[in-house]
């Protein structure tokens, strides 16, 4: 694990969802009782379309933030549906307590965070191997022709 990758964990995703969702659902309340309120003053003489409108603005704002908690929450599923169920997709168990903590790398998913099924893990070895493959004929074709100019020489 040479590069340093910032792991997104399930329970970051959770919570954001939720308070993406939380604030969605206030704005709206929010909104509905502004408006309201505006309609109330403006049916009694008094000038309420201020209310009104901030009360229209507060509603849009509050499906727009309960529509993006659930794009979000969407991709995070997919997120999750990848993630190590043994470190929750940080890539590294705690053990011990406080002071004696110390960070390990996780055993089930060697560090990564990630754990396919194994069908995905097999098309991974393999494009590996490919690569490795393909590599190694560039090698042999890059020896072939430096002999072949030593001959000439």
């Amino acid at each position: 694990m040479s590069k340093k990758i910032k792991r997104t964990s399930n329970l970051k995703i959770y919570v954001t969802y939720y308070l993406m969702f939380l604030l969605g659902a206030i704005l709206f309340i929010i909104g509905l009782y502004t408006y309201d309120r505006g309609a109330l003053i403006s049916e009694q003489g008094g000038d309420g379309r201020g209310l009104e409108n901030a009360g229209i603005i507060f509603i849009v704002l509050g499906v727009l933030f309960a529509t993006l908690s659930f794009i979000y929450s969407r991709r995070g599923a997919r997120v999750i549906g990848v993630n190590c169920p043994y470190c929750y997709g940080t890539g590294y168990v705690d053990t011990g307590r406080r002071k004696e903590a110390r960070t390990e790398m996780c055993p089930v998913c060697d560090g990564t965070g990630k754990m396919y099924d194994k069908t995905a893990k097999q098309l991974i070895g393999k494009k590996k191997q490919q690569e490795k493959e393909i590599s190694g004929k560039k090698d042999v074709q890059k020896n072939e022709e430096e002999a072949d100019e030593v001959k000439t020489s």
